[in-house]
């Protein structure tokens, strides 16, 4: 027989959010949020600290409000330098929607047919939220991915080969994770001038 407390302990656990229920379901290699500083390279600075630092001046950021407003690219990079320093999942969610609509954006204006490019994203269901997941685990932690393979980024990605990756996702990721660099970089450069 259960006792009450334990029932209680057992059926009353708060589900997940909407973000970590679909980070839940990519079933992918996702960043370590058990670790103290997140995937990242932080030096644990708290998070009013950060946020302090970040508010002062307007840090250029080209490629990112290329995309979206320069608002909407300045909270993106506040929540991965959070991301980064804490390991925030909340600030993980943030940036990972930011880095979704940014690859969404790119290979709608790169794609000459949507009708092939929508028939692209449904055969290859998660590639899209893949890369997003991967270019940020990367960005906060680069040795991660140093020494792997087109196959095996292909693997990870869920995509038939090796050869549809080198072709079309590569590029895609490579541009992600360049725009969640410049993120990632201004905001550090922001914190290392202003704390």
């Amino acid at each position: 027989m259960v006792s009450e407390q334990h029932a209680d302990q057992v059926f009353n656990h708060a589900p997940p959010s909407k973000a970590e229920a679909l980070l839940q379901k990519l079933n992918l290699r996702s960043p370590d949020y058990c670790s103290p500083m997140g995937g990242g390279t932080g030096r644990g600075l708290c998070p009013g600290e950060i946020a302090a630092a970040l508010a002062l001046g307007r840090p250029a950021l080209p490629r990112a409000s290329r995309f979206m407003s320069y608002e909407l690219a300045r909270k993106a990079m506040a929540s991965m330098a959070m991301y980064v320093h804490t390991g925030d999942r909340q600030s993980f969610c943030h940036v990972y929607y930011f880095a979704l609509n940014v690859i969404a954006g790119q290979m709608a204006a790169a794609a000459t047919d949507m009708k092939s490019l929508a028939k692209e994203v449904a055969e290859h269901r998660g590639a899209m939220s893949a890369c997003c997941v991967m270019a940020i685990d990367d960005v906060s932690c680069p040795r991660k991915y140093r020494a792997t393979t087109d196959r095996e980024f292909a693997r990870i990605v869920g995509l038939p080969n090796h050869k549809l990756w080198s072709r079309n996702w590569k590029s895609r990721y490579q541009n992600i994770r360049s725009v969640i660099e410049e993120l990632s970089d201004t905001a550090e450069q922001q914190i290392k001038n202003n704390v």
